[in-house]
């Protein structure tokens, strides 16, 4: 964590040697200091870094710049649950990340106005990055020389902060489904899926779309519309195979699986410092933890029955923005081809099977004839649409909360009207203020490495 304390400026650098054959994770604690005018706690051959994550701290944001070579940046303000995510800020290798003050962000000659993402270039800091706030001045340089230059000379004696532009964000129009899926060949697939990826990449997230507008006209206890609506089915298709996008802090407890295979979970996650926790127990008896940790890069996946663990590298994927009727498909040949989306949470049963359930909407709700809507419910403060559908000779219920997609119970019996599956949550809060449980490994013995994990789309369910 870089900032500004007793006189220094604080950097935590953590990266992975480009020359080294298999990925391991170095940290430096290091420091400019101001009084001394020197940079102590050098580390090896910073031009050797192929991987480079810098966190930024100051009274009123976090700065966050991560990704190979430094190339997506994320800034935060104080009280912000989503930030702002400029790309490209970093080039090249170096180290030196921009920083944040006074709603602009600064890197090298430029200043890049948060309010109006306005850039403007300034001679003064040519070939520089301001990386510190002291007094009146920023502490700018290139590298390992630092000076200290006046406000004033960047951003003018009569600057003021730029007014917010107050826009409301632009939703996309809902994507109504299509009765026959398309058909498309291995390359057409494998395009479809990177154009969907640079669109994500050059909007910096996702697409939404407005919920109330659908909650109003077909969920609300006044609503008149029918539920069955091509409409109403398409909604409630896309906020399942899109529930990621609608909140940004979860904690709860859930159920999954009947009698002798059930499990209590409980899982919290939170979007802003990129961790999520959750735990397992069996007849009362804890079993097993699962730590992410996405500042490290880091999963922990802890055995409490033997107090042993093992550490995986989980790499960042691709998200993408795609069409909600481009998710389930056709090859050429007839196979059925899925297309799932990145899991930020790193949740196990808890994301697959709860907050992000795309899987279960593409396997029981892509072919619209299988299912109905046969009502609505309120269910843990949520209001929901109760939905009944066959697959195979199996059939399914579940409740889905409308305004995020997550699915808050789900039944599965065989023909006979044997159960055969239950998933229930029985507490959920969502964007409140989550405490997430941390790894700690006082206690437990440390098993080899295990290879990269890489998330991309979740596993049929």
């Amino acid at each position: 964590m870089q900032g500004l304390f007793d006189n220094r400026i604080y950097f935590n650098i953590m990266f992975v040697p480009a020359s080294m054959s298999s990925p391991s994770y170095h940290s430096y604690v290091t420091w400019y200091d101001l009084g001394t005018q020197t940079y102590q706690g050098e580390p090896e051959d910073l031009t050797k870094i192929e991987y480079c994550q810098i966190e930024f701290l100051s009274k009123d944001y976090l700065f966050l710049v991560r990704g190979f070579q430094g190339t997506q940046a994320e800034v935060y303000r104080a009280g912000q649950e989503q930030p702002v995510i400029l790309s490209g800020l970093c080039s090249g290798k170096s180290w030196m990340s921009p920083s944040v003050f006074d709603d602009t962000v600064f890197d090298s000659d430029q200043v890049i106005d948060l309010n109006t993402k306005e850039i403007r270039t300034f001679e003064r800091l040519k070939e520089k990055r301001v990386i510190a706030r002291y007094g009146d001045c920023y502490i700018a340089g290139l590298q390992y020389d630092f000076e200290k230059i006046p406000v004033s000379e960047i951003l003018g004696d009569d600057a003021a902060p730029a007014e917010a532009a107050g826009t409301e964000p632009a939703f996309a129009e809902l994507e109504l489904h299509e009765a026959e899926k398309r058909i498309v060949s291995w390359e057409e697939e494998d395009q479809l899926l990177n154009d969907a990826r640079t669109r994500y990449a050059e909007r910096n997230g996702p697409v939404l779309i407005d919920t109330q507008k659908y909650i109003s006209k077909y969920f609300a206890s006044d609503a008149d519309a029918d539920l069955n609506a091509l409409e109403a089915k398409s909604y409630i298709y896309h906020m399942m195979l899109n529930s990621i996008d609608y909140f940004r802090s979860a904690e709860g407890e859930m159920t999954y699986g009947l009698n002798e295979g059930k499990m209590d979970i409980r899982f919290q996650t939170d979007d802003a410092s990129r961790l999520s926790y959750e735990s397992e127990s069996a007849d009362g008896v804890p079993t097993a933890e699962r730590y992410y940790i996405g500042s490290e890069s880091m999963h922990y996946n802890v055995d409490l029955r033997t107090n042993k663990y093992t550490a995986s590298i989980c790499a960042d994927g691709n998200d993408f923005i795609m069409s909600d009727n481009e998710r389930c498909m056709l090859l050429t040949d007839g196979t059925g081809i899925s297309n799932g989306r990145d899991d930020p949470t790193w949740l196990g049963i808890p994301s697959n099977s709860c907050l992000f359930p795309q899987n279960f909407a593409m396997s029981r709700l892509s072919d619209f004839d299988m299912w109905s809507m046969t009502g609505t419910e309120e269910r843990l403060g949520f209001q929901c649409a109760v939905i009944e559908g066959t697959r195979g000779d199996r059939s399914f219920r579940m409740i889905v909360a409308v305004d995020t997609g997550i699915m808050l119970r789900y039944e599965e019996y065989y023909a006979d009207g044997t159960p055969e599956n239950l998933i229930e949550a029985t507490r959920l809060m969502l964007d409140e203020k989550t405490v997430v449980k941390q790894f700690d490994p006082a206690g437990l013995t440390k098993d080899e490495m295990q290879p990269i994990d890489v998330p991309a789309a979740q596993n049929e369910t």
